[in-house]
């Protein structure tokens, strides 16, 4: 688990890259060929578009920090 801590008007966001789902890469409708296709191409990882809080702290992946951090600079 990495975390790295981002100061901004007075709220601390702390990106954790541990927030992630893991999703199968290929897919296949009969179980048999589905257990052959995980062993193949296994899992990626997608980032967790949640956020959590508490009181001052925000705590979410990485990428999307970087979305709140640029949103917040264009207003």
């Amino acid at each position: 688990m990495n975390y790295n801590t981002l100061q901004m008007l007075g709220y601390r966001f702390i990106s954790c890259d541990s927030m992630v789902h893991k999703i199968q890469c290929r897919k296949h409708r009969k179980k048999r060929i589905n257990k052959k296709w995980l062993k193949r191409y296994g899992f990626k990882c997608v980032p967790m578009t949640e956020v959590y809080q508490t009181g001052d702290k925000f705590i979410a992946h990485p990428k999307i920090i970087e979305i709140i951090k640029q949103q917040m600079c264009l207003k």
